[in-house]
């Protein structure tokens, strides 16, 4: 997403905001005791503008943290090395604790706990096992491909466009990808958050005239900014926290949430 044209679009939906509210109530407020604009007229507002909210509108803490984090990828040589190693098809692989039949039948939990036993296993012994490592999925990849990710946690929080995945054929362990943003320092600065409402405001200024969009959910993040961040070249960046809006049919679209 271009910066600029955020910048203007969230300049615009606060100035729309603030109209709003001086419509509705004849006042801004005052310092001690702000108005925020009404879930109702909100609604309302966004569906006149196709917008249709299918989620609650989620209350945010007045302030979040910046992240300073270490931009780290799988390399390829490291992870063909430690699955050639002496000792990983015990460690990484559950081909042989199950029927060769019943490999794709990830409903099974006792083979599902298996895949994701081998998997934190493969990624603890490559250094990447941390606290803000957490189980996301597993799922069905192509042909009999079996994938389990990792999402990243920080602070109870996501941190988007960071994550891990394991793959496996026939019960064996074949590779690893990851883009990993692994926080490096907490230094508790923390910066004041924009209301969800000022979100899902943009969002009505990034679709097209006629376009329909069915908000699914609306969600703080922590948001890297991966096409604007030449991350083959970057070794540190800072995450800022942002709304993470799904709509349709889980499309994602990100907007800062930190008022700098």
């Amino acid at each position: 997403m271009d910066w600029s044209k955020a910048k203007t679009i969230l300049i615009l939906a606060l100035l729309v905001t603030n109209i709003f509210l001086v419509a509705t109530y004849g006042t801004m407020g005052v310092k001690d005791d702000p108005v925020t604009l009404d879930q109702g007229t909100l609604i309302e507002l966004l569906a006149a503008r196709g917008v249709y909210l299918e989620t609650q509108i989620p209350k945010h803490p007045k302030s979040m943290e910046v992240i300073a984090v270490e931009v780290v990828r799988s390399v390829d040589e490291e992870v063909s090395a430690l699955l050639s190693s002496q000792g990983a098809p015990e460690l990484f692989n559950v081909g042989d604790k199950f029927p060769p039949e019943e490999l794709l039948n990830i409903e099974e939990p006792d083979l599902a706990s298996a895949y994701v036993s081998a998997s934190i296993n493969f990624i603890t012994a490559l250094g990447f096992m941390d606290e803000t490592v957490k189980f996301s999925d597993l799922y069905l990849g192509q042909g009999d491909q079996i994938l389990v990710e990792f999402q990243n946690i920080y602070g109870g929080v996501n941190l988007q466009e960071s994550s891990i995945v394991c793959s496996f054929s026939q019960g064996s362990l074949v590779d690893m990808d990851a883009l990993w943003l692994k926080p490096i320092a907490t230094n508790r600065k923390k910066v004041a958050l924009m209301e969800p409402a000022v979100a899902l405001l943009a969002l009505v200024g990034e679709k097209e005239a006629e376009e329909k969009l069915r908000v699914k959910s609306i969600e703080l993040a922590y948001w890297l900014n991966i096409e604007d961040s030449n991350l083959e070249d970057t070794v540190t960046d800072t995450v800022f926290p942002a709304w993470c809006i799904t709509y349709n049919e889980g499309e994602k679209i990100y907007f800062t949430a930190a008022q700098i």
